[in-house]
């Protein structure tokens, strides 16, 4: 996303400084980069609190949406599917399938755990 268009979504209130990943990766605190699905969603669960994972993938989509309707550009990179429960970004499906409601920290705390995962099997490996 460009400075304008962040600039853009600040002014509307749609987006504060979301803390953003870098090449694929969850971002530290004050981090910044390209901005995920995961980046978005934390923020969304850290405004407003637990809520439905059917309810965050389409308020992500909304996002998503007006985002390129006022900016012209995606807020994040990740697609969305036709499901017949609504709008489904498959990756961010993947990584909540099985809960019914999430909560502020829930996709950090995943992605932390799987790239720890993967820091041990390539250490292992070498």
């Amino acid at each position: 996303m460009t400075e304008h268009a962040h600039h853009q979504l600040v002014d509307a209130g749609v987006a504060a400084e979301i803390p953003t990943a870098s090449h694929g990766e969850t971002a530290a605190p004050g981090e910044t980069g390209t901005v995920s699905i995961f980046d978005v969603a934390e923020y969304i669960l850290a405004e407003k609190g637990e809520m439905s994972t059917m309810k965050l993938q389409k308020l992500l989509y909304f996002a998503q949406a007006w985002a390129i309707t006022w900016t012209g550009e995606p807020l994040f990179a990740e697609d969305f599917e036709a499901w017949a429960s609504g709008p489904v970004c498959r990756e961010l499906y993947e990584m909540h399938q099985g809960e019914y409601s999430v909560g502020p920290g829930y996709f950090t705390a995943k992605l932390l755990a799987a790239k720890e995962a993967l820091d041990l099997a390539e250490s292992s490996v070498q």
